[in-house]
């Protein structure tokens, strides 16, 4: 009886019951294809491990069964059509909490001056230590020299990651999901010449922080999340080397966060010449992909070569636009590769071999045309339509429509942008503002002044590492 029902249902409406499966079938393949949100939450990570020795190397996926991975999502700011403008900002008091590190003291420090002290990291933070903040501001993620990994919970209570030997590996770019739930970066072969070897992309499930757990989820390099924190696009290196050493034969590509299917979106071997907007035609292979940055809609990911080439595709693949390429093919090194928030233009910093203590901040838009100015430390706002950076003596704040300074005021230290957009923290590193503590200002220049009085010591030099709500 109950085997008989469906067909006998369907043909009662008129259908055969197998066309209906098929019917069936082919949407379920449609919402897979539709780039984006899996409708089934990632595989659960296996349980934590200190290191890769007993793990095996996940299975790998044909790239040509699979359709897209990462869904378009709606970006937290709409794109704009037509020129960019700047509106008028409130001035408001500045609100929030900034993470700040002083005499090897990790704090934070609400706009109102008032501070809690999240842990004594031990002396100066030096260059071997560095901290990141995750996106819910709970948690902070100590890499210390590229070897060794901890998260430190606001209440400073700290959890070991991971510790390699760095003698044969060593810890390189790092992502963190938004929301923090995930976090991944690279492990690579120790060297110089390390990441043109074979490395993995592992992923830390923070889903409970008390007992963290790690899979290697992909052979490759320079992962980097979709918004949605579901998916990673990461960059892989073929077998072919040249006498010189150099990859060639590499790609970008998609994989669920566990690694468990994978999709390549672009492989070198699909760029084709350069035009550039004066005429010129350029040859773009060979190159080699090696860093990624996706925007905020989902939709695309923009790609650097580390030397002369940026670009961009779309997430589902297909045609490559070039957003600058260094045509006088001067020595120097593409670094900070990031979307603004309207999806729509790309920053990144050049620095010359011949002068590396003066980083070219470049802007593209969808014109192709790529304008240098000067600046280090870029940071766009929270709406996309202005982009600080410091000179080392001028912080410099630039409108993305035209490139024009939309205010300037003279200190040093790296840009960090208030969650509201209407404020800019900076810690000055030289100059006469050093031990005045932390300085904030409007993007217009104006309102530059303390952030408050603080328990900081106003004589020593700090660091303002994020600021959230």
């Amino acid at each position: 009886m109950r085997a008989n029902f469906f067909p006998k249902y369907f043909n009662f409406l008129g259908f055969k019951w197998q066309s209906f499966c098929l019917v069936l079938w082919c949407l379920l393949g449609l919402g897979l294809a539709s780039c984006g949100n899996e409708e089934k939450p990632p595989v659960p990570f296996s349980p934590a491990v200190s290191s890769a020795s007993n793990l095996t190397s996940p299975g790998k996926t044909s790239p040509s069964s699979l359709t897209a991975i990462v869904t378009p999502i709606k970006s937290a700011v709409a794109a704009t059509a037509g020129p960019l403008s700047v509106t008028a900002l409130p001035n408001v008091a500045p609100t929030g909490t900034l993470a700040v590190v002083q005499d090897g003291r990790l704090l934070l420090v609400k706009a109102d001056g008032t501070s809690k002290e999240v842990a004594d990291l031990g002396g100066d933070l030096s260059d071997k230590l560095v901290l990141r903040w995750s996106p819910d501001g709970n948690r902070f993620l100590l890499n210390e020299a590229s070897r060794k990994l901890s998260l430190l919970e606001s209440d400073g209570k700290r959890t070991p990651l991971l510790e390699l030997d760095p003698a044969n590996e060593k810890i390189g770019l790092i992502s963190w999901a938004a929301g923090g739930k995930f976090l991944a970066f690279e492990r690579i072969p120790a060297g110089e010449r390390g990441r043109e070897m074979r490395g993995q992309i592992w992923v830390a499930d923070l889903s409970d922080p008390v007992k963290p757990t790690l899979q290697a989820a992909v052979d490759g390099f320079a992962p980097t999340f979709s918004p949605d924190g579901r998916n990673l696009a990461y960059v892989s290196y073929g077998r072919d080397v040249s006498e010189q050493g150099v990859v060639f034969n590499n790609a970008i590509n998609i994989t669920t966060v566990n690694g468990k299917q994978s999709r390549q979106v672009l492989d070198v071997d699909q760029l084709t010449d350069y035009r550039s907007p004066d005429g010129q035609v350029f040859e773009l292979k060979p190159t080699l992909f090696n860093a990624l940055s996706c925007s905020a809609d989902g939709r695309s990911l923009a790609f650097q070569d580390g030397r002369n080439l940026v670009g961009s595709v779309a997430s589902t693949g297909g045609k490559v636009r070039v957003w600058w390429y260094n045509a006088t093919k001067e020595a120097g090194r593409v670094s900070n590769l990031v979307w603004s928030a309207r999806n729509d233009r790309v920053s990144f910093n050049f620095v010359t071999d011949s002068d590396k203590t003066r980083s070219r901040l470049m802007l593209a838009d969808t014109s192709g045309k790529a304008l240098p100015l000067v600046g280090d430390c870029p940071e766009w706002s929270p709406d996309g339509s202005l982009l600080a950076a410091t000179t080392g003596k001028e912080l410099n704040i630039v409108r993305a429509s035209d490139q024009q300074i939309y205010g300037s005021v003279k200190t040093s230290g790296c840009p960090i942008w208030s969650p509201d957009g209407v404020w800019l923290a900076v810690s000055p590193e030289n100059g006469p503002e050093v031990g005045k503590g932390i300085l904030i200002v409007h993007p217009d220049g104006s309102e530059f002044r303390p952030l408050a009085p603080t328990s900081l010591n106003p004589t020593r030099q700090l660091k303002v590492l994020g600021w959230k709500k």
